[in-house]
């Protein structure tokens, strides 16, 4: 016998017009809603074909004979059937009223929309702009409509935004010209200064107190940092000390510093053929410093050379003839026992050297070679407009006497033999220098003392400046609330020097005040033990700051002058001594 369950999904599949069906079968009863109590015999089935609710089949006792029913409405969403045919193509649309200008070639090139300010804003008629009916609406709509904004008052907006989004921080300053269309950021340093410091780092890193002999770190500052310096600290304590621990080091500002100098040079000349050659009377040897070598010889055999027992590197070489040029460099580590150079030739011949020390360079130098008589290359040097030191070189196969190119100055000339004989089998070399911010530089041709021929070779050598003077440093902590109005004050710190020359009292100061830094009395540093790794422990010892005023808020301040790139690490500040 069939159930209600077994009846659902029959009575889903009929349609309206069958559904009528169902009144003539026995014990079925179509109902709108659910039906009443009186409705039906025990037994009979009622389909409530609005909610689509079946009831049944009636029970004989009961105040709810009916039940709740059972829907048989529509089921869940089956799963995606496949995709059907492509269908045909439709009919060509009707032809749009517009010119098509804006994205045609009418008036303007291929797919590019006008701009409001040049030559066809005027001809942008009905139909031929988002949004607009005409060329008149279209300029009226700009003050109100950023769609429709006029060049000229599209950047006035965005620089009035921007300038608006722009806030200074500590130690920035932010000034906005409306008339000249500019926003200038500076950096405007930290607090007080003190000394011949170029930059004041004035920060109170961290706060820190002692409440009832327990050490209590309170939230840390923030700090804005316009100098580029590299700060990390945190602060711990014991009894009666205040402890920071981490480090804090100036950083120089990118960039390339001042035109490197010629720290010293020297020059030899060799008459009498040889295989082994010595030039001496170099000097200024300091880690990082450039020496640069040149070297003319008699014939086209090749050379090399070697500084205080160190290679030297092969910047360049050409021949032309009856004479070479090479160019030599090494810069300095230390590994070289002296400045005395080794140039070895290939062959015996007489030869014409020179060689430069140069300071406040960085990386590589760069080299052009060429032939052209007495003319140095134009040289790009890769490092862009910056203060280059430039050398323009040239070489003969004879003895000949040089005088500068114009601009150029300091004239190193090297005969092998200064007799004038161009017959003999001698060389000579030139070499000049100038500093110039520029990329490219040609230096133009020497000029020649007399009637001469022969062959020549040439080179411009370009120098990078090192990097800017590391900023001098202005180096505060401050340990609030130590035992009050204290007498003498101690302090200990390290110290890693990462360039320059750091003179304890000179380069390299410290101050001791009890109040807050209202005050300050110079400490006098004195190292602790020999430096380890590069790092030294200074100490200052019972710091007399009884003629300051009151206080018990300490702060220690460190200061180093501009050119000193230095690293403190630690800072212990003490009552007592």
């Amino acid at each position: 016998m069939a159930t209600l369950e077994d009846l659902i999904p029959v009575l889903q599949e009929l349609s309206v017009d069958n559904r009528s069906v169902l009144t003539r079968i026995e014990p079925f009863i179509l109902t709108t809603g659910k039906p009443s109590a009186g409705v039906g015999a025990v037994g009979a089935i009622a389909i409530d074909m609005t909610a689509k609710v079946a009831y049944g089949p009636k029970a004989s006792t009961g105040a709810d004979p009916w039940g709740d029913g059972d829907p048989f409405g529509e089921g869940p969403m089956g799963p995606q059937g496949p995709a059907g045919p492509q269908g045909e193509t439709g009919p060509q649309g009707p032809a749009g009223s517009g010119s098509g200008d804006v994205l045609g070639p009418a008036t303007h090139a291929i797919g590019l929309v006008p701009t409001w300010t040049g030559a066809n804003n005027k001809t942008l008629g009905a139909g031929r702009a988002i949004g607009a009916a005409s060329d008149t609406d279209l300029l009226d709509r700009q003050a109100g409509d950023a769609r429709y904004v006029l060049d000229s008052g599209l950047n006035e907006k965005v620089d009035d935004r921007v300038n608006a989004l722009i806030v200074a921080g500590t130690g920035i300053s932010s000034t906005y010209d409306d008339v000249a269309n500019t926003l200038t950021l500076a950096a405007t340093g930290g607090g007080g200064g003190g000394g011949d410091a170029a930059a004041v780092f004035d920060y109170t890193l961290h706060r820190m107190r002692q409440d009832m002999g327990t050490s209590v770190l309170e939230t840390p500052y923030g700090y804005a940092d316009p100098l580029q310096t590299d700060a990390r600290l945190n602060l711990v304590a014991s009894t009666g000390e205040y402890f920071a621990t981490g480090h804090v080091q100036n950083q120089p500002t990118s960039g390339d510093g001042a035109t490197p100098t010629v720290a010293s040079t020297a020059t030899l000349a060799v008459g009498t053929a040889a295989t082994s050659h010595s030039l001496t009377g170099l000097t200024g040897a300091a880690n990082g410093r450039e020496v640069i070598v040149l070297v003319a010889q008699d014939g086209t055999g090749t050379c090399s050379a070697t500084i205080g027992g160190q290679a030297m590197s092969e910047l360049g070489t050409t021949s032309n003839a009856n004479v070479r040029l090479t160019v030599l460099r090494r810069n300095l580590t230390g590994a070289e026992t002296n400045l005395t150079i080794t140039i070895t030739t290939s062959g015996s011949t007489t030869i014409a050297a020179q060689a430069y020390c140069i300071a406040g360079m960085q990386g590589t130098p760069t080299v052009a070679l060429g032939t052209t008589l007495f003319d140095p290359p134009s040289l790009t040097s890769g490092f862009g407009a910056t203060n280059t030191l430039w050398l323009a070189v040239t070489a003969h196969e004879a003895d000949r006497n040089y005088f500068a190119p114009g601009s150029y100055t300091n004239a190193l000339v090297t005969r092998a033999n200064a007799t004038g004989d161009f017959s003999g089998s001698l060389c000579s070399l030139a070499s000049v220098r100038r500093g110039n911010a520029v990329a490219t530089e040609d230096p133009g041709a020497f000029s020649i003392q007399g009637t001469f021929g022969g062959n020549s070779v040439s080179a411009t050598i370009a120098i990078r400046p090192g990097p800017p003077a590391a900023e001098a440093m202005d180096l505060r902590w401050t340990a609030y609330d130590l035992p009050a109005d204290p007498a003498r004050l101690n302090m200990q710190f390290a110290v890693e020097v990462l360039g320059g020359t750091l003179t304890l009292g000179t380069t390299l100061r410290g101050w001791l005040s009890r109040n807050a830094g209202a005050n300050f009395t110079e400490a006098t540093l004195t190292p602790r033990g020999p430096a380890v790794g590069g790092v030294q422990v200074i100490n200052a010892i019972g710091v007399d700051v009884s003629g300051q005023p009151a206080g018990d808020d300490v702060v220690a301040r460190i200061t180093t002058t501009t050119g000193v790139a230095a690293r403190i690490l630690d800072m212990a500040v003490l009552a007592g001594g």
